[in-house]
């Protein structure tokens, strides 16, 4: 069994979606999903994941107030403490991670693409099951 993070602060439906028919297409993957930093950071300290699939924006912690409104962290931040070994668990700081995000500048994919080792694939939203399928294929 494969275990797969899914980081995203509000998961739409077109998201359960996805995971739906990546779970059709490999059944041996099972799915969870982290709606902030601090619930990521916890779930990879208690799992090993084979992959991570994460957005670039996602909240800090998953309780919606003013203050998560306003600090809004990027999925950048969580990948370079992951790829430095900060976060001590089960989950390797090497993990396999795939991108997905609204964000489509050249300056945050450039900086995304940077962090070592790089994501396997940085997919823009609206995402195409077929380009996701294609990375996981890459990786499995």
């Amino acid at each position: 069994m494969v275990k797969i993070l899914w980081i995203e602060s509000q998961p739409e439906l077109e998201t359960y979606k996805q995971i739906s028919l990546l779970k059709e297409r490999y059944q041996y993957f099972s799915f969870n999903i982290a709606k902030s930093i601090e619930k990521a950071i916890e779930e990879m300290e208690k799992i090993r994941f084979g992959l991570v699939i994460s957005a670039m924006r996602v909240n800090l912690v998953e309780k919606e107030n003013k203050l998560n409104i306003l600090l809004q962290p990027t999925g950048l931040a969580l990948w370079r403490i992951l790829r430095k070994d900060k976060i001590k668990g089960k989950t390797p700081p090497d993990v396999p991670v795939i991108i997905v995000s609204t964000i489509i500048d050249q300056k945050t994919k450039k900086a995304a693409m940077s962090i070592e080792p790089p994501p396997v694939a940085y997919i823009e939203k609206p995402t195409n099951i077929s380009e996701l399928a294609n990375a996981v294929k890459i990786i499995f």
